[in-house]
């Protein structure tokens, strides 16, 4: 069998990756999924995409990496293994489960467990005008207190797509997801290099609840982030100290329960709004 065509050559933090498929539907999604990724140059990693007893079969340099019954099940296990994939790599900064967003120059992370809201709310700072670096993976370079854009297309599940209704049209869909390339939630909103941390915010989502927040005394700050670096032990030391000090120097440490989109992000900005009149 041929191999199929060449989607593109793409960097994924530390991955380089190429993507062989033909199947024009799954080419479309994919393509515009990580489009913002794309590069040229030659080696990686090599995925290839082929037909596969009426579904799709994805290999990673030629051994299983997925399988797939039909195309939106392709384009959803594809993304997610490229997901697991820049996890993996050897790289020689501290990822952290966390989206990103910037408020007046300055990044807020949100870490959390997969169903804390991390994606939803970021999405709905970006709408309100902040700027974009990830959804899901917060890359911070080590001994440094700065956090560098990793702008995938931000994964809505389908409990927050009512909130986000004027994204329908836009969305690529996947199995119970709708991915959105940045630009489409907002042109130009992908913060153009990396910021410094300054805030934490841990959040809960929780339907129906009440917006609250609570401060977070540091100790307890460093033990839920160290929970969600995942490569934190490869780091050591290193990366122990790196989010020591990230806690340490953060001028917002809060957990925030919320059942809405649109009070989770007003206080979040209130926050911000305080450390600022608050000055150095």
């Amino acid at each position: 069998m041929s191999t199929p065509l060449l989607l593109g050559r793409y960097r994924l933090l530390s991955t380089h990756v190429a993507i062989h498929l033909d199947d024009p539907e799954v080419r479309e999604a994919v393509g515009a999924v990580i489009e913002q990724f794309k590069v040229g140059g030659e080696g990686g990693r090599r995925v290839v995409v082929v037909p596969h007893e009426g579904g799709y079969r994805g290999t990673l340099d030629g051994r299983p990496f997925f399988r797939a019954n039909d195309a939106r099940a392709c384009v959803t296990y594809l993304i997610w293994r490229l997901n697991e994939l820049v996890t993996e790599t050897p790289i020689d900064q501290l990822i952290v489960h966390a989206s990103v967003a910037g408020i007046d120059g300055q990044a807020m992370l949100f870490p959390g467990h997969s169903g804390a809201g991390k994606s939803t709310l970021v999405a709905g700072l970006v709408r309100a005008g902040c700027s974009y670096l990830s959804d899901e993976l917060a890359a911070i370079p080590l001994g440094t207190k700065i956090v560098e854009p990793y702008p995938r297309s931000i994964t809505l599940e389908q409990g927050s797509w009512e909130a986000f209704a004027e994204l329908e049209t836009r969305a690529i869909r996947a199995i119970d997801q709708w991915f959105i390339p940045p630009d489409r939630l907002r042109v130009g909103c992908v913060a153009p290099g990396p910021l410094p941390i300054t805030g934490i915010v841990f959040p809960q989502a929780s339907p129906g609840a009440e917006t609250a927040i609570r401060v977070v005394d540091r100790a307890e700050a460093l033990t839920r982030i160290s929970r969600q670096a995942v490569n934190l032990v490869a780091h050591g030391a290193q990366g122990f100290h790196t989010l020591a000090g990230i806690v340490r120097d953060a001028r917002i440490c809060l957990e925030m329960t919320s059942g809405a989109v649109e009070p989770a992000v007003d206080a979040v900005l209130e926050a911000a709004a305080q450390d600022r009149h608050r000055g150095p």
